[in-house]
């Protein structure tokens, strides 16, 4: 084996991990983006957050750190249409109505009330001509993502008319002020680790007789069920839920005597794959295609019960609530929330990030342009939004 040592010229003070002499001092050398970076970007990103620590956000960074920079400090959110966001979040909207008790008619409305607003901003986010940012007609768009949305009200329907859980063994958690934890937005604080955690709670139930406090998540795939089911067991979504969760049922604990003793012992994943079946003019009616979806599940379970569309594996927790890998990603990924934004820190991970699951990263044509030119790219494909805002004005 041959071997050379790579020894940069003076001239490249670039290379020199941001160490440089008075006579290379660059104009652009003190950007919050790094070395040269230039002068625009600092002006253009005024607001770069430390981003709070949630699931989303370690998957981002563990996959491509450059990604989490751009979504998760900097609040780059793609305009273009994403099927598998919109599918899941309509079917959480109803799931969510229905775990509080509401009607099914109810329950349809919040979704429908959603899918206006969808709508109405994808038609002020399309040019004169009446294409998307992505360079797709506003009408195309609409039409798929009103396809979709049938699709994931016909899919909740469907799951709940199974009966998923016997409720003679369940109950519904409740905070200490009566508020059902169902879609619940949850923060906590550990001990080390500088930066907030933030949980969505899908669902929590209490297992009667007992007090053992179960996570329910919603799942749902275009994938096989069964090999989901086997990499949900070990996200990182699970263990934070289960951490922020049990944060609060301490806390709760020293308010009132019915939270004492409380664990989170387990979780349960409802994993519905998506289903192939189209509303289309063979249904009179809603209610005809959602028989058809109810059969078509049936139809694939009877078929093969193993890798049934509809799976619910649960799941006991055998570790720690906080075990020290978990503890040593969290401050990770603290460090990287509170990190000066350089593009050298937040590096770009490689092919294998840029081209997953037949498509291309959202945000490749960024990591192909020149700094220079983001402002430009943001403007005209993206949209400066950030998840914790958006959460605290429904929360308002």
């Amino acid at each position: 084996m041959r071997s050379a040592e790579f020894k940069p010229p003076k001239h490249d003070s670039s290379i020199r991990l941001g160490v440089r002499d008075h006579k290379d001092a660059h104009p652009h050398a003190d950007s919050k983006f790094g070395c040269n970076m230039p002068r625009c970007l600092d002006e253009f990103f005024k607001d770069v957050r430390i981003a709070p620590i949630r699931s989303s956000a370690i998957h981002d960074f563990e996959h491509c750190p450059r990604k989490f920079l751009y979504r998760n400090k900097l609040g780059i959110v793609p305009l273009k249409y994403q099927p598998a966001l919109h599918i899941g979040t309509v079917f959480h909207l109803i799931l969510q109505a229905l775990f509080m008790g509401k009607p099914q008619d109810e329950a349809l409305d919040a979704a429908k009330q959603y899918f206006h607003r969808f709508c109405n901003k994808l038609l002020a986010s399309a040019d004169e001509v009446g294409f998307t940012p992505g360079g797709k007609s506003v009408e195309g768009v609409i039409k798929s993502a009103n396809d979709d949305y049938h699709k994931a009200r016909a899919m909740a329907i469907s799951f709940m008319s199974f009966k998923p859980f016997d409720w003679s063994k369940w109950e519904l958690l409740y905070t200490p002020d009566g508020t059902p934890c169902v879609e619940l937005l949850l923060e906590a604080k550990v001990s080390g680790i500088p930066v907030p955690i933030i949980a969505p709670c899908d669902l929590a139930l209490l297992k009667k007789g007992t007090k053992d406090v179960f996570i329910v998540d919603h799942k749902t795939t275009s994938s096989d069920t069964l090999a989901r089911a086997r990499a949900v067991k070990i996200s990182s979504q699970i263990a934070l839920y289960r951490l922020v969760l049990q944060c609060h049922l301490d806390v709760w604990a020293e308010e009132s005597e019915k939270y004492k003793g409380l664990r989170v012992r387990g979780s349960i994943h409802n994993i519905i794959k998506k289903t192939t079946i189209k509303y289309c003019k063979k249904d009179p009616t809603f209610k005809d295609y959602i028989n058809r979806v109810t059969a078509w599940y049936k139809e694939k379970h009877e078929e093969d019960p193993e890798h049934s569309p509809i799976l619910q594996p649960e799941t006991m927790f055998t570790e720690p609530t906080l075990t020290k890998e978990l503890f040593m990603r969290l401050r990770q990924q603290a460090r990287a929330s509170r990190a000066a934004p350089s593009l050298d820190r937040f590096y770009r991970a490689g092919d294998y990030a840029c081209y997953q699951f037949n498509s291309v990263c959202a945000y490749a044509d960024l990591c192909d342009s020149d700094p220079v030119m983001w402002p430009d790219i943001v403007r005209t494909r993206f949209d400066i939004e950030f998840r914790e805002d958006s959460e605290e004005e429904r929360n308002d």
